[in-house]
């Protein structure tokens, strides 16, 4: 009888009845992986403008130091 039972509830948990997504599932999906990307591509393009402008005032840095270097060692700024 036990065992009766438990043929009986594997085999109603296991029968798949459905195969497959509806088109209803998949409209959902698409939609909600649109709102996510609608928010994180300009985050992500925010970031990259973020840390291009850092390179750039660490660039600008690293110049005014060795300007200031040169002059210190010959008395003048470079003229190029």
């Amino acid at each position: 009888m036990e065992q009766s039972l438990q043929y009986t509830f594997l085999k109603k948990f296991l029968r798949k009845e459905e195969e497959g997504f509806s088109l209803i599932e998949l409209v959902v999906v698409v939609a909600v992986l649109g709102v996510l990307s609608a928010i994180a591509i300009p985050t992500f393009n925010n970031i990259i403008l973020k840390a291009r402008q850092a390179g750039a005032a660490s660039h600008v840095d690293a110049l005014l130091k060795s300007a200031s270097i040169y002059r210190i060692n010959n008395a003048s700024y470079p003229s190029n």
